[in-house]
Formats: structure tokens, sequence, C-alpha cells
């Protein structure tokens, strides 16, 4: 979802996503400033992306947009019993 660090997320851009494609689809939030992620298969998903640099720095700390449609794609998923645990 590249456009989820710039406009807000409705129920609409989700319905049709899988459990595991809403997961990926949240952390390509944090994936965008160059998170680490602890599970071995997010960091192969988006190390894979080209536009994907690890960066050690960036400690996960969203804000606007970004940090809402994060929290909403995580609402939706509890709210659906759509959870998906990488590994």
């Amino acid at each position: 979802m590249p456009y989820s660090s710039e406009v807000k997320l409705t129920e609409a851009d989700l319905m049709w996503l899988s459990a595991q494609e809403l997961t990926y689809a949240r952390n390509e939030i944090y994936a965008r400033h160059g998170f680490i992620f602890k599970s071995d298969e997010l960091n192969e998903y988006f190390g894979s992306k080209s536009w994907y640099y690890p960066n050690p720095e960036f400690d996960g700390t969203l804000y606007g947009i970004e940090k809402s449609n994060a929290l909403f794609i995580k609402d939706y998923q509890e709210k659906y019993n759509l959870q998906y645990k990488p590994n």
C-alpha cells in the first residue's frame, strides 16, 4: 500500500486482503523508514524490495497519518480476527 503514508486508510482499502497481506501492509509503513524486523520472514520480504534500506537508527516511532494507518490496520485485524504471525 504505497499510499498509506499519505492517505488515511478505510475498511474498503483493507477488505480484500488476507491476514498475511494485512500484516505486510502494516509493516510496510515501518519498512519505509528502514525498520529492522525481529521476524526473518519480514526482513526477507522487505529486503527483496528495491526501496527498502535497513536503518538501525529508526526506533519504530511513527507520527501522523502513518501512525494512524498502522494502528487502523492493527485494529482491523483484531476486529475481524485476521492476525498473522510472521516467522
